[in-house]
C-alpha cells in the first residue's frame, strides 16, 4: 500500500473543529482514500485535538508552533531585504520544519500540499523521493514572483486546482506548469447535505425558529470579511424587507474560523443592521458538522462576493441543500451557479437594488425557487458529490504514484 502525506496549511486543524473550506474539504476526501492509501494528515493543533490521533483509518498529526521561529525568519528577511516572508522558502518554517522531520521517518511516496505553494521546497528537501502534489483552493501560485516560482515549478508532479477558473490562469502566468494542471471540483457529502423532505414544518437551530408559514429566510454563510459583500446585503434587504415585511436574513459566520470575536466590519454590519430589527439574525460560528442544519432554515441562499472567487465551497453545499443560489458573477462561481439553471448570478453586486429585486423575485416565485435548488442538487450530484470526486482524485494519484515506480 502507498504511504500519502497530506500537509494542511498552518492557520487550521484537521478535522475542522475550527471550520475552514480547505479544511473540510481536506478532511472529506481523505477519508474516502483509505483503503487505496495509508494516509496521515499534518496539520495545526488544536486544544480541543490530541497531538496525535487516529479516526477512520487515518492518523492525524497536529503541530506546535511557539512563534519564535517565524519571528526570527521575518526579521531576517527584513534585514537581508529579500523576497516578502511571504514568498520565502522558509514561509512557516517551524511549521514545516517539523512536518518535514516527521516525513523523513514516515517515507511518503506521494506528498499532497492543501494551498502552500511556499511549502515545496523545504519539504522537498526532506524527502526528495517523494512526489509532489499541489492542490490549490486559492490564486496565491499564480501570484508568487518569477524568483519564488523557480523554486517551486520543477518539484511539482501535479497541480490540482478547484476550479477551470484557477487553472485558466496558472495556465497563463505560469505556462511551464500547464501540463500538468488538473481540475477537480470541491467535495460535497450529499448523504449529510439534503434537502428539506417538508417545507411546511418548522425549522429549527438552536434556538432560532423560522415558520415557513408566515416568514421567509434568506441566508449568507461564510466569513463576515469585506470582500464577500455582505454590507451589500444587508442593505439589499432593507428594500426586501419593505415588500416582504415576512423575511428574515440570517447571517452564517464570524470574522475568523473558529471565533466570535468580533472586529470593525463585524461591528459596521451590526450596526447596518440596527434597523431590521427582528428580521435579521446572526449566528457567530457554526461548526461544519452544525452547517446542514443552517441551511434547512433558508429559502433562498445569496453570496454577494466582490472578490475574484476560486469556487466557493458554500455555493456547492447549498445547492446540494436544494437551496436557489443568489451569487456574484466572479471567478470560479458560474462553474457552479449557472444563471438562470441552478441560480441567478448577478454582474454587480454593489448594485442593491438590483439584489433586492432578485431576491424578491425568487421570494415572489417559489415554484421557479424550487426548480433552481432542484437542478442545484442535480449538478452537485453529477459533478462534486464526493463518490465522484474521489474517483478522479484516485485516477490522478494512481497516474503520479505509477510514474513513481
Amino acid at each position: 500500500m502507498l504511504s500519502l502525506a497530506i500537509i494542511s496549511d498552518e492557520k487550521l486543524p484537521v478535522p475542522p473543529v475550527r471550520g475552514g473550506a480547505t479544511q473540510t474539504i481536506l478532511y472529506q476526501q481523505s477519508k474516502s482514500l483509505i483503503p487505496k492509501f495509508r494516509v496521515t494528515v499534518y496539520s495545526k493543533d488544536d486544544p480541543s485535538l490530541l497531538r496525535i490521533h487516529e479516526e477512520h483509518g487515518i492518523q492525524y498529526v497536529h503541530i506546535s508552533q511557539t512563534g519564535i521561529i517565524p519571528y526570527g525568519f521575518r526579521f531576517l528577511h527584513k534585514l537581508r531585504a529579500i523576497n516578502p516572508y511571504w514568498e520565502s522558502p522558509f514561509y512557516a518554517g517551524e511549521y514545516t520544519t517539523q512536518i518535514g522531520l516527521r516525513l523523513i521517518a514516515a517515507k511518503p511516496d506521494i506528498v499532497y500540499i492543501h494551498n502552500r505553494p511556499q511549502f515545496v521546497w523545504l519539504l522537498k528537501q526532506f524527502v526528495p523521493h517523494a512526489k509532489f502534489v499541489l492542490h490549490m483552493h486559492n490564486r496565491h501560485l499564480a501570484g508568487l514572483s518569477p524568483k519564488a516560482l523557480q523554486r517551486i515549478i520543477p518539484r511539482l508532479d501535479l497541480v490540482v486546482c478547484c476550479s477551470r477558473y484557477i487553472a485558466g490562469e496558472i495556465a497563463e502566468k505560469i505556462p511551464p506548469l500547464t501540463d500538468k494542471v488538473k481540475v477537480i471540483y470541491n467535495s460535497v457529502d450529499i448523504d449529510q447535505l439534503r434537502p428539506r423532505l417538508n417545507h411546511l414544518k418548522i425549522r429549527k437551530f438552536r434556538d432560532i425558529r423560522i415558520d415557513p408559514e408566515y416568514q421567509k429566510a434568506v441566508l449568507y454563510a461564510g466569513r463576515l470579511t469585506p470582500e464577500k459583500g455582505i454590507h451589500c446585503l444587508v442593505e439589499a434587504m432593507k428594500e426586501v424587507i419593505r415588500i416582504h415585511p415576512e423575511a428574515v436574513l440570517i447571517i452564517c459566520g464570524s470574522s475568523w474560523f473558529g471565533s466570535n470575536v468580533k472586529d470593525s466590519y463585524v461591528a459596521k454590519l451590526e450596526e447596518l443592521s440596527q434597523s431590521l430589527g427582528k428580521n435579521i439574525i446572526f449566528t457567530g460560528f457554526v461548526s461544519p458538522v452544525e452547517m446542514p442544519q443552517v441551511y434547512t432554515l433558508a429559502d433562498v441562499f445569496v453570496g454577494p462576493s466582490l472578490c475574484e472567487e476560486a469556487l466557493g465551497l458554500v455555493f456547492l453545499e447549498a445547492g446540494a441543500a436544494g437551496l436557489p443560489v443568489i451569487a456574484s458573477r466572479r471567478g470560479g462561481i458560474p462553474e457552479i451557479v449557472r444563471d438562470g439553471i441552478n441560480g441567478i448570478l448577478i454582474d454587480n453586486p454593489e448594485d442593491m437594488p438590483l439584489l433586492a429585486d432578485k431576491i424578491c423575485y425568487l421570494l415572489d416565485n417559489p415554484e421557479t425557487a424550487n426548480t433552481l435548488g432542484q437542478q442545484g442538487r442535480l449538478f452537485v450530484e453529477q459533478n462534486a458529490c464526493l463518490p465522484i470526486v474521489t474517483e478522479k482524485l484516485l485516477k490522478l494519484l494512481d497516474m503520479v504514484a505509477g510514474e513513481s515506480l
